[in-house]
């Protein structure tokens, strides 16, 4: 189909407002203005899908986006080519595939999640997506847990990702042994906030005062939080290293924290949080919190203070 060259620069008007705009409101009106003139436009498509929470109409905004565009990636000769995210038309090609994976999980469509993750990742030599943690979370809602631990193993990036597949998976194979205790560590080590953020037990950052690595974090926990609740016995198992961890970090709410001490004794970690505090000493030893975090998973990852099979 062809377009006047005012319907062109139309379009291109209606783009350019709408990446500009902040408003989800008027970045839709926009999209959908662009879809009137033209049905098949990409980005706009994409704009729309943006403009939506997860649903089947997004899912299928952006399943329609995805053959005009990989058309184009085809006629610059990029499609299986490794410079392919050095262009303009592969970085929106990508983009793309990365909402369409999650939209996907998001359905429960976990098979063809996956194999777009895979996809993904296959152009990401220098880990710049979120390929690798979509790759990691469709594992584990699979239940794939040897092949998750197998792409760790192949991993050498130290991300959330990563560090939760391999704790998550460690333990669904062999249950509380000490590869798994060492495996749950590591994962609170590479985003201390994180299992806070999944379960509930801070206060979710301020959108307006977070910074990226803050937004990072409450990003990962919203795609892992129900990666732990596979089963009763790993969701205690991350709930008492949470609660322990918290405990002896003071990361709780001052009228919070009874509650947490009480669970404590439910879950049967009273005393390793003794043990782990009598260790750890005074607080006022440590210099910031970031000090008192490392010297406090250092000690919990050394010893042994939650209930091994």
């Amino acid at each position: 189909m062809s377009y006047s060259e005012s319907e062109i620069e139309r379009i291109e008007e209606l783009l350019d407002r709408a990446y500009q705009s902040e408003d989800l409101e008027e970045i839709a009106s926009f999209a959908r203005q662009i879809l009137e003139m033209d049905s098949d436009n990409p980005e706009a498509l994409i704009l729309l899908a943006d403009s939506l929470d997860y649903s089947e109409e997004k899912l299928e905004l952006l399943q329609k986006a995805r053959g005009p565009l990989r058309q184009a990636v085809e006629e610059a000769g990029l499609l299986g080519s490794e410079s392919l995210m050095d262009e303009e038309e592969g970085i929106l090609y990508i983009g793309l595939l990365q909402r369409l994976g999650f939209a996907l999980l998001s359905e429960a469509r976990t098979e063809e999640a996956l194999e777009v993750a895979q996809d993904i990742v296959s152009y990401d030599s220098e880990n710049l997506t979120l390929g690798k943690t979509l790759v990691y979370r469709c594992l584990i809602d699979l239940q794939r847990f040897g092949e998750g631990l197998e792409q760790a193993m192949g991993d050498d990036e130290v991300t959330p990702a990563r560090q939760h597949a391999v704790a998550i998976s460690t333990f669904m194979l062999s249950g509380a042994n000490r590869a798994s205790y060492k495996a749950l560590w590591d994962a609170f080590k590479v985003g201390p906030n994180i299992p806070f953020y999944i379960l509930g037990y801070i206060p979710e950052p301020d959108p307006e005062e977070m910074s990226e690595e803050e937004e990072e974090d409450f990003n990962f926990s919203i795609l892992f939080e129900d990666a732990w609740t596979l089963s009763r016995e790993l969701f205690n198992w991350f709930s008492s290293a949470t609660i322990l961890f918290g405990l002896l970090t003071d990361r709780f709410l001052e009228e919070d924290k009874e509650s947490f001490f009480v669970l404590l004794g439910s879950l049967n970690i009273r005393s390793y949080y003794e043990d782990a505090l009598q260790k750890i000493g005074p607080h006022d030893r440590y210099t910031d919190a970031e000090v008192l975090d490392e010297e406090v998973l250092s000690v919990l990852r050394a010893g042994t203070f939650l209930p091994l099979d």
